[in-house]
């Protein structure tokens, strides 16, 4: 199937590429950057696909500590549960039982701060797609694995740059 001419960058967050063959991936030449926690069962898929890639603007984010559903909405929807009097113990109740481990997961300590995920998503999301959707080179600096080891020690990133 022909490539869509209208998208020129992606970036998954999180995601889900069992389905997508070897064949598939090393098609992929628009730039993309992929985002995934270190705790997050899909993060060998990842990495799997930025080793096949052929995309000339490549660039990968683990953010440590972070599951797969910090990059949902799953403390937002809980605390909100909680703030109308519905505490976790009543959501197998009201059939939000799912939602009882991702959110202590995600969204109770030890875990990673929710917020701390969301900051480096939208970071990275908006020197991404400021690159390379709008074309300001300014935020090459960075997309590079010099600026994120000065300056965000929760991520390990990756750049074919």
């Amino acid at each position: 199937q022909a490539a869509d001419p209208r998208v020129v960058a992606i970036m998954p967050i999180a995601a889900a590429n069992r389905e997508i063959s070897d064949e598939e991936l090393a098609r992929l030449t628009i730039p993309a950057l992929f985002l995934c926690g270190t705790l997050d069962g899909l993060l060998a898929q990842q990495q799997r696909t930025l080793a096949l890639a052929s995309s000339d603007a490549l660039f990968g984010v683990e953010v440590l500590g972070a599951t797969h559903t910090h990059f949902a909405n799953i403390c937002q929807i809980g605390n909100w549960l909680i703030s109308i009097g519905l505490t976790k113990e009543t959501w197998a109740s009201i059939g939000a039982s799912a939602l009882t481990g991702p959110y202590e997961q995600t969204c109770e300590p030890p875990a990673l701060d929710i917020d701390v995920a969301l900051r480096i998503q939208n970071f990275y999301a908006g020197a991404f797609f400021g690159r390379y959707l709008v074309g300001q080179k300014a935020y090459d600096e960075y997309l590079t694995e010099q600026y994120a080891s000065a300056n965000e020690p929760g991520v390990i990133f990756f750049s074919n740059q």
